[in-house]
């Protein structure tokens, strides 16, 4: 079922129609699930994928997590999240990577580039904070964050 009503919002956002009217029709699914705590359960498979898919990549999928994490957020943009977030770390995939390789990584890039323009409102410098205070615990200090805070004193 939950497949079935993320694979019926992202199609409608890709589609660049309202997918409001859709979640609407779920609404009664949507909104009785604790988006919190699946952020949460997402986040434990979030760790192992971005230390193979590398800092640039765990990047707006971290955005995504905190975003789900931010009260302020719908539950059809939650959903719309939390779909993209599995989708790209969880190992099912329409276009698996094993088996097609460039076209398995495209299918998750637009995934990710699609719900980034989708939720960039809702990223605040808080939660900017938090994705580099993560990205710093997980991958150590790039240089250009090392020359920014050695200029700034």
């Amino acid at each position: 079922m939950w497949t079935f009503i993320w694979i019926s919002i992202f199609t409608y956002f890709v589609l660049n129609k309202s997918y409001d009217a859709i979640a609407s029709r779920y609404n009664k699914y949507i909104s009785s699930v604790d988006w919190k705590a699946k952020a949460r359960e997402i986040y434990n498979n979030l760790h192992p994928y971005a230390m193979k898919a590398g800092r640039k990549t765990a990047k707006p999928l971290l955005q995504f997590y905190y975003v789900m994490q931010s009260d302020s957020v719908k539950s059809a943009d939650r959903a719309l999240i939390y779909g993209a977030l599995a989708y790209v770390i969880l190992p099912m995939s329409i276009l698996p990577f094993s088996a097609h390789k460039l076209l398995g990584l495209i299918d998750e890039a637009a995934a990710i580039a699609l719900v980034s323009k989708k939720i960039k409102p809702y990223i605040t410098p808080d939660i900017t904070a938090k994705v580099d205070d993560t990205l710093c615990e997980w991958f150590g200090i790039e240089f250009e964050e090392v020359a920014l805070y050695t200029t700034s004193k």
